[in-house]
């Protein structure tokens, strides 16, 4: 794939982020979703500290649990920032199950990154990818199966290649 083709592709990824980004609400501190198959797991969001403005320490704990009759299990617990509770579902590790995207920071308007947790729809599990908030703005490259981040920097965009490990952490490659 050419850099043009790539170019194109962050410009569709930067304009659905846009018109995504104006839908969420910025002033909730709790949320609640549903991403699983099984209506029973629910993965929940709470901002703790809000007016935590440093990236290294953690304001938010996002929670995996079961409701089954009445009663919630905690299936997993993570720890984390973020800037505000915003959402995105995207395949990132190619087995065409929709991942989960938790919004992290940015570095200027046009620079998202966010958490990673791959989602296991058979095993009800979330497990979450380490180093992936160092990515901007995520795009699944499905012919070479990595990860393209693209950083905008004023009339340039720095393109990094990225693949998933096999323990769960998140490495830059070369490009093919």
């Amino acid at each position: 794939m050419t850099v043009h083709k790539y170019l194109f592709l962050f410009s569709l990824f930067f304009t659905f982020n846009t018109s995504s980004a104006q839908q969420l609400s910025s002033e909730k501190l709790d949320t609640t979703i549903s991403i699983f198959w099984n209506p029973n797991l629910k993965v929940r969001v709470q901002i703790i500290e809000p007016e935590e403005q440093s990236e290294q320490k953690k304001n938010t704990v996002l929670t995996l649990y079961s409701s089954d009759q009445g009663s919630k299990h905690i299936l997993y617990r993570d720890s984390i920032y973020a800037y505000t509770i915003k959402f995105r579902l995207m395949d990132l590790n190619g087995d065409g199950i929709k991942d989960l995207l938790v919004y992290n920071t940015n570095n200027g308007p046009d620079n998202r990154c966010y958490h990673l947790y791959l989602v296991d729809q058979q095993q009800g599990r979330l497990t979450r990818v380490k180093g992936f908030e160092k990515v901007f703005n995520p795009y699944y490259e499905q012919r070479s199966c990595g990860i393209i981040g693209g950083e905008f920097i004023k009339n340039k965009i720095i393109m990094h290649r990225y693949l998933i490990n096999s323990k769960g952490t998140l490495v830059m490659t070369t490009w093919d």
